[in-house]
């Protein structure tokens, strides 16, 4: 494809990616002077009156039983023609709930600095949370409404609406969407995506660029959660790569400079 809005990667010389990755790896002199923590500080976790709730997470979710070691078996990523489960907003709401946060973990961050840490359920490096997931619709669901996107906060359990731009639709925000033209009409079959963004400004303080890496991680462990819970709800899904930053940022009314998305997951 020969279009000039975009730039291509043409660099196929393994040596050279081989040289980057030594030169960048954690090795032992390198993670004493710049990959190893250099401080802890008080972070700012969120708080209610910071944002406009749109909807509760950890209240008033009615309890499943879930079968984890079934989910372990049949957890796999489904193809997008295949993602045509039906959901309700209490289903959607039980996920986040089991997948995001659950409102009962804590941890107290010392005497040093008495702070209460709200805890998410799943690993974060230093429990500095880089990632911020949104939930964009391909459907209209409840109360959520096809293309448009909400915020997911872990910190409090709620969900706050984004201001969507009316000039972008769900498949516009991922790559498949816009390169590949045998997949894309087969998109309608998705109900909606959780889609990460990443954000350093805080976990660079203590991690330096080893941040990145450790954003990266998280990103996976948050996906891995949510297919084993749609798995486990018999339900599926399909992680994805192809999130479009620019176009993922438009459409979530994203504004400042330091976030970039990074991954999503398409849930059927």
């Amino acid at each position: 494809m020969n279009d000039n809005r975009y730039w291509i990667q043409k660099n196929d010389n393994y040596e050279l990616f081989l040289d980057y990755l030594r030169r960048t790896s954690q090795n032992l002199p390198g993670w004493l002077s710049y990959f190893a923590p250099h401080k802890n500080y008080e972070m700012h976790y969120e708080q209610l009156e910071e944002i406009t709730p749109f909807c509760s997470f950890w209240k008033n979710i009615p309890y499943k039983e879930l079968d984890l070691n079934e989910a372990l078996l049949q957890r796999s990523s489904t193809p997008i023609d295949k993602l045509n489960n039906t959901w309700t907003e209490q289903d959607i709401l039980f996920l986040l709930n089991r997948a995001i946060s659950d409102g009962t973990r804590r941890r107290n961050n010392g005497k040093d600095f008495g702070q209460i840490i709200p805890l998410r359920n799943y690993p974060s490096g230093g429990a500095e949370y880089p990632i911020i997931p949104y939930i964009v619709f391909n459907k209209t669901i409840g109360r959520f409404t096809k293309n448009h996107s909400y915020k997911i906060h872990g910190d409090i359990g709620f969900l706050s609406e984004n201001a969507t731009s009316s000039d972008l639709s769900f498949k516009d925000i991922f790559a498949i969407g816009q390169f590949n033209n045998k997949l894309s009409y087969k998109m309608e079959n998705i109900s909606f995506a959780i889609i990460f963004a990443m954000n350093l400004k805080d976990s660079f303080i203590k991690y330096r660029t080893f941040s990145q890496q450790l954003a990266f991680i998280e990103a996976g462990h948050i996906a891995q959660n949510i297919q084993l819970i749609t798995a486990a709800m018999n339900k599926s899904s399909i992680c994805s790569g192809g999130v479009l930053n620019d176009q993922a940022r438009k459409f979530t009314n994203v504004k400042d400079d330091d976030t970039f998305f990074i991954y999503g997951v398409f849930v059927g």
